[in-house]
């Protein structure tokens, strides 16, 4: 029971830690123009903007692959680089 618990607990730290990083990226983006809000990015990547605020705070579970390289395609920014963000994220908290 302690190990399924842990798995859980595992899950959602990582998917807060992904959302946090779509948010750094979408907010980054804001800086430079204002257009870059949520209900613009889900708009642009054919998601409803409720699912792309709960995909930010880690409050969405897994999501298709189709979908985050939509919303990556619209954020301008790789699967690749989204995916190396999290590697950094998650050993950063190992560490802790």
């Amino acid at each position: 029971m302690q190990k399924r618990t842990m798995m859980v607990t595992d899950r959602k730290r990582n998917g807060q830690i992904f959302g946090e990083i779509i948010r750094e990226i979408r907010e980054g983006k804001k800086t430079l123009h204002k257009k870059w809000t949520i209900n613009y990015v889900a708009e642009q990547a054919k998601v409803q903007s409720n699912y792309l605020g709960k995909l930010e705070r880690g409050e969405k579970g897994e999501s298709y692959m189709t979908t985050i390289g939509r919303i990556a395609m619209v954020l301008e920014v790789s699967l690749d680089e989204i995916w190396k963000r999290y590697e950094e994220k998650i050993e950063k908290h190992k560490s802790l």
